[in-house]
């Protein structure tokens, strides 16, 4: 059986096939910057990942906090905008498990 940082970091590095086994089906993601991100159920998020440009994306997970259901993953999203400047946010996602499933996802990022 993986960690839940094992199983968070698929989700990272982009492997979402390995990552979507452990979405429960009633997983609600949210984004508290994007409103387009209101996931409510595995369907939706597994969309959601596969069509979003994520390649685009460079993550630096600089601090875990872990207690018994929930990973707090704290760090920096580099990428290149459309003028080909490299521009970092910064973000935390908060991921709840119930055993070794993600029932929950909130994600913020500055």
């Amino acid at each position: 059986m993986n960690t839940m940082k094992e199983i968070v970091e698929y989700y990272y590095s982009g492997k979402f096939d390995d990552f979507n086994k452990y979405l429960n089906d009633e997983i609600t993601w949210t984004s508290h910057k994007m409103p387009n991100v209101q996931l409510k159920n595995k369907e939706e998020v597994c969309h959601f990942l596969y069509n979003s440009p994520f390649e685009r994306f460079t993550f630096e997970n600089t601090n875990f906090i872990q207690d018994e259901n929930r990973l707090v993953v704290e760090g920096i999203c580099s990428y290149l905008n459309r003028e080909a400047k490299k521009v970092e946010n910064f973000y935390c996602d908060i991921f709840t498990f119930n055993g070794n499933k993600i029932v929950k996802v909130s994600s913020y990022f500055i």
